[in-house]
Parts: structure tokens; sequence; C-alpha cells
């Protein structure tokens, strides 16, 4: 049996949890992704909070002029180059497709156009990656390719995997703004909210 002390405790920590859990939602993340070389690549990302979009932007350079498919890919290994990065992100296991798809890997982010001096910039808003969660893609990789994205309407069974897009042409591993503070979630926060709103039941009595 739990004593009178003992259930208050328990019943305004019912009543303050919600609060907390709402707190870690609504957290901003970011990060970078990095990748010097001939093909040099520099993209940051923007998650206002859980329900909302991740922003992408920033830079692609020493492209060939045109499109090239750009994708999560499921790991942030490096060891053997882009190859070691394995397919693109797909905790769901659907076939490949289009960022505007329902079937497609989490990772599908179609093209970017690089203009005729080489360069291609960035900008992305796609709501089945996150920087949370079950789709988090911190600590994968993102992947430009030396091809157009067909986007999985090509027919064949490289298209349904990869889109045909050809050699990887530069990669960088996806992590969080250094010094931002953006832990997912940050138990600092989680735990001041906590025991911020305990002493307030406490002196309400509740």
């Amino acid at each position: 049996m739990l004593s009178g002390i003992a259930c208050r405790w328990l019943a305004r920590s019912l009543l303050v949890l919600p609060c907390v859990l709402h707190v870690a939602r609504t957290v901003e993340r970011r990060a970078v992704c990095y990748a010097p070389g001939a093909v040099f690549m520099q993209l940051f990302f923007v998650q206002e909070s859980v329900e909302h979009s991740v922003v992408i932007t920033g830079e692609i350079t020493g492209l060939q002029p045109g499109a090239h498919g750009l994708h999560v890919h499921s790991y942030g290994d490096l060891t053997n180059g882009c190859n070691s990065t394995k397919g693109h992100f797909n905790p769901m296991h659907k076939d490949h497709g289009g960022p505007e798809d329902r079937e497609r890997h989490v990772g599908d982010l179609g093209n970017i156009k690089a203009e005729a001096d080489g360069k291609a910039r960035v900008y992305i808003t796609d709501s089945m990656i996150s920087l949370v969660g079950h789709h988090n893609i911190i600590g994968r990789a993102m992947v430009v390719h030396a091809n157009p994205d067909d986007l999985g309407k090509g027919g064949t069974n490289e298209s349904k995997t990869t889109g045909s897009a050809g050699p990887r042409l530069a990669c960088c591993v996806i992590g969080f703004v250094s010094g931002s503070g953006w832990n997912s979630p940050d138990f600092r926060l989680l735990f001041t909210t906590f025991a911020f709103l305990i002493g307030v039941f406490y002196k309400r009595g509740v």
C-alpha cells in the first residue's frame, strides 16, 4: 500500500508529466552536414518542433549542370567512403519514390539542380524525415549522386531501390550543431521544468 505522501507525489507527477512532455516536443533542433572535396556539400537542418517539417538549406558545388539525386542513407559510416553508408534510410521497408509520394523511403529527397557553374542551392522542406524519433536522421548520411533520381518511375528493380541515380559523388554525416545544446531530449530542461511544476503544486496544496 502506498502512503498518503507517496500517493500525493504520484498524483502531482501525473499532473506535471504532460507539461514536461510538451516541453520536450517543442524544443527546436538544428543539425549540419559538411563534406569538403571536389564536390563540396554544406547543408543545414532545422526542425522547430516534433510537429514541424525539417527544413534543409545550403549548397553543393562541383557538380555537372543538371539534376542530381539527393538522399539520406542509412549509416553515417564513411570508413569506405560513401559506399559504407549503405542504402537509403528506409525503416518502413517501402519502395523508392519521390518526396511527394506516399510510397517512398524516408530518405528519398528527390533531386537538386546544379546550374551552369556547377552549384546547386538547396532548399527542401520534408515532413517524412525528422531530427528526433523513429525517422531521426541524426548520425545518418546525406549522399549526392551523379545522375538524376527517376523517383521510382523507371520501371526497373534499380529504379525501385535507388532511383537509378548512379554513382555517389559526395557524402557527409548529419550531426547536431556544435555547442547548441539540442540533445534529444534535453534532460536538464525537462528536470528543471518537472521540479518547478512540482513545487508550484506543492505550494498550492495539490
